[in-house]
C-alpha cells in the first residue's frame, strides 16, 4: 500500500509541475514582452515586484519569473534592477510553497551570471 501511495503523489507532484510550467511560459510570455521595451519598462518592473506579496502562488511566482531575461543583464538593462529582484526574493523565499521557492532559485542564478 506504501508504494501505491509513492505512486500517485509522484503521478501528482508530476501533473502539478507540469500545470506551473505551462502556467509560467503563459504569463512570462505575457510579461516579458512589456520588459523587454525601454519605454514603460520601470513602470512594468515596479508592478511585478508589487506582486511579491500576493495572496496566489502563481502571482509570487510569476513576480520572480518575469525577471529572468533581465535579470542576466543585471544593471545593464535597468539601473536599480538587482536592488528590485533582490527585494522580490527575499519576500517570496519564505513561502512554504515549492513552486515559490524554485522561482526565487531560477531568478538568483540569472542574476548571478550579471551581477556575481
Amino acid at each position: 500500500m506504501h508504494s501505491r501511495i509513492s505512486v500517485q503523489r509522484a503521478a501528482q507532484m508530476h501533473a502539478e509541475l507540469r500545470l506551473a510550467s505551462e502556467h509560467d511560459q503563459r504569463r512570462n510570455r505575457d510579461h516579458r514582452t512589456l520588459l523587454d521595451r525601454e519605454l514603460g519598462r520601470v513602470d512594468a518592473v515596479r508592478a511585478l515586484a508589487q506582486w511579491r506579496g500576493a495572496d496566489t502562488i502563481w502571482q509570487r511566482r510569476a513576480s520572480c519569473l518575469a525577471f529572468t531575461r533581465l535579470a542576466a543583464q543585471g544593471e545593464e538593462a535597468m539601473p536599480g534592477l538587482t536592488s528590485i529582484i533582490l527585494t522580490v526574493c527575499a519576500t517570496v523565499v519564505w513561502s512554504h510553497e515549492r513552486f515559490d521557492q524554485t522561482a526565487v532559485g531560477s531568478v538568483l542564478r540569472e542574476l548571478s551570471c550579471a551581477e556575481p
